[in-house]
């Protein structure tokens, strides 16, 4: 499941955010179909905290690659995601977090919708699991009181 939330303002560029199933979050600068950029964040957390910090890690990450304060080590043979490294004095800083703060202002009320539905119907299939495997396991007989 891969669902379309909403696009963004996010400092000098649009930002589409999508809700999918799993846990994480990513984001693409530029798609390569359109060069839109993206977050996508993982709703499958028990608490909203959990899912806001993936929306808010994610758009600081994006901005700070906008404000060429995030840096690769090179060569980086292993590709590792957690080998950036984030300098900035705190104008940039201060710049990044006004960014962030226009763009969760804006995106945050649809992607909690989105995480309490997703969360609703998890709930309603475990409980139609749990519901469905009572009714097909064969009850035991009670042999009390036969001879």
């Amino acid at each position: 499941m891969k669902v379309r939330i909403g696009r963004y303002p996010l400092g000098m560029r649009e930002v589409e955010v999508y809700a999918r199933d799993g846990n994480g979050a990513e984001f693409h600068a530029a798609r390569p179909s359109d060069g839109m950029a993206e977050i996508v964040i993982g709703l499958d957390r028990e608490r909203w905290w959990e899912v806001f910090n993936y929306l808010l890690h994610e758009a600081a990450e994006l901005v700070f690659a906008d404000l060429a304060v995030r840096y690769r080590p090179t060569p980086d043979y292993a590709n590792a995601a957690d080998g950036f490294t984030f300098v900035f004095d705190h104008s940039k800083f201060s710049e990044a977090m006004a960014r962030v703060a226009c763009f969760l202002t804006a995106a945050t009320p649809h992607l909690l919708q989105a995480f309490e539905k997703y969360r609703n119907e998890q709930k309603r299939e475990a409980s139609t699991r749990r519901t469905s495997k009572r009714s097909t396991t064969p009850k035991k007989r009670s042999t009390e009181g036969k001879a």
